[in-house]
């Protein structure tokens, strides 16, 4: 099965505590890095469903890459037919 479109990235529910007591509790958060620099986004429950699917996808891509080099490596399939 191949995959549509990939996200880098993780996803985690993290407690954060402030200031108001009435903002503490569980956050949805996806961070990833850019310019080595950690970009940190909330996440409300809609976008998490929607990154849910692109950031297993992105899990996926280094074992395609192998699957992929493996098929180049054993080079191209001579047809059996006529």
């Amino acid at each position: 099965m191949g995959i549509a479109w990939a996200l880098r990235g993780h996803r985690v529910a993290d407690h954060r505590e402030c200031g108001t007591p009435q903002l503490h509790g569980l956050y949805l958060v996806w961070t990833r890095r850019v310019d080595n620099k950690t970009l940190t986004r909330t996440l409300d429950a809609a976008q998490a469903d929607v990154l849910r699917p692109l950031a297993q996808s992105a899990r996926r891509l280094p074992e395609l890459t192998t699957e992929l080099e493996t098929l180049a490596a054993a080079g191209p399939r001579q047809s059996t037919r006529p």
